[in-house]
């Protein structure tokens, strides 16, 4: 992803979208997906914020998103929660929306152009890797093609 499309999400989502202390293992690795997703991504912020809104702060604070990437033409969003001293039923509940929120723009991301976000239908060309609309397929095959002259 651009990095002022990044920047304009970590700038409104400061808390979701930063370094943590949970080990180099599960420091946060970036946005690892095509422009395509900013808007989806940016919904799904949104809608993750929500929940939070139900909830005492120290909820929020304790709740980081990983990772945020594209694997198998669709987007993948891994969060934890900073949890040891939390209430377990609270988290339960926590967890409950934002397994729903979550796998639901995994769903939606499905159906989006990584490249552009247009909304594809099933004129479109899905390779292993990602799903692109035609005209977004077109573009970067003729720019193939003209690096290759």
């Amino acid at each position: 992803m651009k990095e002022e499309l990044e920047k304009r999400l970590i700038d409104r989502f400061p808390l979701f979208y930063r370094p943590n202390n949970y080990g180099a293992n599960q420091e946060r690795f970036g946005f690892e997906c095509m422009n395509g997703y900013f808007d989806l991504i940016w919904k799904t912020s949104e809608n993750i914020e929500s929940v939070f809104k139900k909830y005492p702060i120290i909820y929020f604070e304790s709740f980081s998103i990983i990772q945020l990437k594209s694997k198998f033409r669709e987007l993948r969003v891994y969060w934890s929660f900073d949890s040891d001293t939390l209430d377990k039923d609270v988290l339960v509940m926590i967890r409950s929306e934002l397994f729903q929120i979550t796998g639901d723009a995994e769903k939606e991301s499905r159906t989006l152009c990584e490249v552009c976000g247009k909304k594809v239908t099933d004129a479109v060309i899905n390779t292993t890797w990602y799903v692109k609309c035609l005209e977004c397929a077109k573009k970067e095959q003729d720019e193939k093609q003209s690096s290759e002259i």
